[in-house]
């Protein structure tokens, strides 16, 4: 059994907002935590399922990325390093010393950068979803960047979000998941294309290669499918393959995951 609750814990950006999952009183305790960062746009509610089952036996923390969520919006375009970097003081609001990382596409992107810039912090990454994109896909993301802003006179904005939500609609993944991924793409408001902005500006493999922590790579059927291939040759293992699930795995397979996370972080 676990419980959960929430908090604010206070940054230099501003206040970040977090799940919070733990076992419950008297049961064993593994350590070090799992902080759990989600992609963009999106928010931490991604991981309504997986927290609670990871949290049976380990304290589990998964903060809305500042700018996403519940966290305070930065003042301007955030990169992969400011996310880090907030992520490393959220740790020291919460006095932990160490943590081991799940990452989903952007958050993977964040969790490399946080080994990177205080390596000590961090213990094993677990990345699922591998963005490591050329520059063709750059220059594309860049030519017409999404989710589009909002314009005064478009009322069919929030039903094309939606159309748009459906069609990534991953296997196993119920109209609730869906409508969850809307909700957190339009809490964050015309400033909702700065995340994937960031991972587009990301050096995913020049920053990946530098890595020297333990790395557990996860690739599910998704937009990143043929993507996260292209990593292969930076990670020391073989990238475990889930063709059977895409958008929606961490909520679906919560098992699953939570079974790969415990094996490799133990």
């Amino acid at each position: 059994m676990s419980h959960t609750w929430k908090s604010y814990e206070k940054t230099s950006l501003g206040q970040v907002h977090v799940y919070h999952g733990a076992p419950a009183t008297g049961e064993q305790r593994q350590e070090p935590p799992v902080l759990m960062l989600h992609h963009s746009p999106n928010s931490a509610q991604v991981y309504h399922a997986l927290l609670p089952e990871l949290a049976k036996d380990r304290r589990v923390l998964a903060p809305d990325t500042p700018g996403f969520g519940m966290s305070d919006k930065p003042d301007e375009a955030p990169s992969v390093e400011d996310f880090a970097g907030w992520m490393i003081e959220l740790l020291d609001a919460l006095e932990l010393d160490r943590a081991n990382v799940i990452g989903y596409h952007t958050g993977a992107m964040t969790a490399v950068e946080m080994a990177l810039i205080a390596p000590e912090r961090v213990g094993k990454l677990m990345i699922i979803g591998i963005p490591v994109f050329n520059q063709e896909e750059r220059d594309a993301y860049f030519a017409n960047p999404w989710p589009a802003q909002m314009q005064p006179d478009d009322r069919e904005y929030v039903c094309d979000e939606w159309k748009k939500s459906l069609a990534w609609r991953g296997p196993g993944q119920t109209l609730e998941m869906v409508k969850g991924t809307l909700i957190a793409k339009l809490q964050s408001g015309d400033q909702a294309w700065w995340g994937p902005r960031a991972a587009f500006l990301y050096p995913m493999a020049e920053r990946l290669a530098k890595v020297k922590h333990e790395i557990l790579a996860v690739n599910a059927k998704d937009d990143l499918w043929d993507i996260s291939s292209r990593a292969q040759p930076l990670l020391q293992r073989e990238i475990v393959q889930a063709p059977d699930y895409g958008f929606g795995m961490l909520e679906v397979a919560e098992q699953f995951v939570a079974s790969m996370a415990r094996d490799f972080f133990d």
